[in-house]
């Protein structure tokens, strides 16, 4: 059983390899992941600070658009390794490998004995969400609030089985980490333990009102130390307030509808959805397998399905929405649809068990995927996935400039911030929309027709989308 699962695991590792490939190791980046790259790189340089993180001298000077926790992890990269484009891929990639092995610690802890080495079920199926492949190679902060996220779950579920204390206390100090990486959006786990009570039908009222004391008390107890030894931290986390939530609830507007959120969660999970309805109705009519919904697995279903949906239900509140902003959840729909298909699916893979011939194509399979996508991997080392043309430039451009200069920027295309960020990124080079007169060069958008500001001449490099002007 053990060769056969380990050999499936392997397959599902090489399947991951194989979904990410185009993207992971070639060049160009989702703006946002490319800010954060630039600020943790900058902060390992010591331009900035954890509680004031830097991200270009006209852009973001004192980046407070976030809580700067993932920053500092990811600067922890650059500092060891130095300045390279891996860095920040391959922490990303760290990140969704922690989550994967606690996606298993929590399967192990919620099915009886004989299902537990079936782990791989809710990591393939978490395969399945276009988002998460996605959000491997670009860097988003989601990725690192993944992690705390299914930690502390986890930890809450190690409460639930053992009743030792500790465990609430680390979940909630879990919450804060996530809260230093993202926000408010970190908070969803805090309804874990009540949707167990409620589900479970064990609503003994002082005794949760004790454990949801000891659990927030985890969480809010390293905020009042930052409030006496470090009051820094929570004018950063102030600040981050009033630039991001405040402003995000009154002014942003990023969809035309509150209900898309809910909309983007149905279509990411859409193959778990089809899968499970299809494999539900073939079970009805003819497999005919008893116990699918075995009553401890049934609790955890609902569990997991309410704490999701906590998860998503709240961005509502905002017009300012996208997909990734639930990615956090995506392991916990994988979780339930796993424990709804597992009892259909495992029987089938335990008759193959029994044959040689079988157990040896399941290794044979995995070592090939396995090795497919590490071949896909680094086949695309040197290559520009998105934006190729820009990047083009920008690397033309910077040949020239020299690092850690200021160009000036024209105003057709000074709002391109993915601009600011692919300059300072891959050469520490500012942009700046002001005061032309200042600066040696400048760059504008091809066949631009304006009179460029006294003093500067179009030069003669040869670019795709953007124009090179020199005093």
């Amino acid at each position: 059983m053990k060769n056969i699962n380990n050999s499936i695991l392997l397959a599902v590792s090489g399947l991951f390899l194989i979904l990410i490939s185009p993207q992971f190791l070639s060049e160009g980046m989702f703006m946002d992941g490319t800010y954060y790259a630039t600020i943790a790189r900058n902060m390992a340089e010591g331009i900035g600070s954890f509680w004031k993180p830097h991200l270009t001298s006209t852009v973001g000077p004192i980046f407070l658009d976030h809580p700067p926790l993932a920053f500092g992890l990811q600067s922890i990269g650059f500092w060891v390794f130095g300045d390279s484009l891996f860095v920040e891929r391959f922490y990303s990639l760290s990140t969704f490998v922690v989550t994967a092995y606690f996606i298993s610690l929590i399967w192990k802890n919620c099915v009886k004995k004989e299902f537990r080495a079936y782990f791989w079920i809710p990591l393939l199926l978490w395969l399945t969400v276009p988002k998460m492949i996605w959000s491997v190679s670009n860097n988003m902060l989601e990725n690192t609030l993944m992690v705390f996220i299914i930690t502390s779950i986890w930890a809450q579920i190690k409460f639930i089985k053992t009743e030792k204390i500790f465990w609430l206390i680390f979940s909630g100090f879990l919450l804060f980490l996530g809260f230093l990486t993202k926000g408010l959006v970190a908070l969803f786990p805090l309804s874990f333990l009540f949707f167990y009570r409620v589900f479970k039908k064990d609503l003994k009222l002082i005794k949760m009102v004790f454990q949801y004391l000891v659990l927030i008390g985890g969480l809010l107890f390293p905020f009042l130390i930052l409030y006496v030894i470090m009051p820094e931290g929570i004018e950063s986390i102030t600040n981050y307030f009033e630039i991001q939530v405040v402003n995000s609830l009154k002014n942003e507007q990023t969809v035309s509808s509150r209900f898309y959120i809910l909309r983007k969660a149905f279509e990411e999970s859409l193959v778990m959805i089809i899968l499970s309805v299809i494999l539900l109705v073939l079970n009805k009519r003819y497999f005919k397998i008893q116990g699918v919904f075995q009553q401890e697995r049934t609790l955890w279903i609902w569990v997991f399905t309410a704490t999701a949906f906590s998860g998503v239900l709240p961005i509502l509140v905002s017009l300012k929405q996208s997909v990734f902003y639930i990615n956090p959840v995506f392991p916990l729909f994988a979780i339930v649809v796993a424990l709804v298909i597992a009892p259909i699916i495992i029987p089938f893979i335990q008759k193959v068990e029994i044959k040689k011939k079988a157990i040896r194509g399941f290794k044979f399979l995995g070592i090939g995927f396995f090795a497919i996508g590490l071949v896909a991997i680094f086949s695309q080392v040197g290559k520009t996935n998105r934006e190729q043309d820009k990047l083009s430039d920008i690397k033309t451009i910077l040949s020239i400039v020299p690092e850690n200069s200021t160009i000036y920027i024209g105003q057709d295309i000074y709002r391109e911030w993915s601009l600011h960020g692919y300059f300072n990124r891959y050469g520490k080079v500012n942009l700046n929309w002001k005061n032309p007169e200042d600066y040696a060069f400048m760059i504008r958008g091809k066949g631009n027709l304006d009179s460029p500001p006294n003093g500067f001449i179009v030069s003669s490099v040869e670019l795709k989308t953007l124009e090179l002007l020199t005093k």
